[in-house]
């Protein structure tokens, strides 16, 4: 699903306990790994089904990061 309009890849994966939804659930926000170059929240699915078994619910999000290079960093 999306959670922003400025980019493609601004999505989550949500991943939900099955509750009868009279209480809450904590929640884990799943970032991947890939240095902003790779990667998609998919990689995050088995973690993901884990942290569900568990009770929490889980967003597994990308990174949202625009095409191009990325800032060049501090400068020294």
């Amino acid at each position: 699903m999306a959670y922003a309009a400025a980019s493609a890849t601004q999505t989550l994966d949500l991943y939900l306990p099955a509750t009868d939804g009279s209480k809450a659930v904590p929640v884990v926000v799943l970032i991947h790994g890939g240095a902003f170059a790779m990667g998609d929240s998919g990689m995050e699915t088995q973690y993901a089904q884990q942290l569900v078994a568990q009770g929490f619910a889980v967003a597994s999000v990308n990174s949202g990061c625009p095409a191009g290079p990325l800032p060049a960093g501090p400068r020294t």
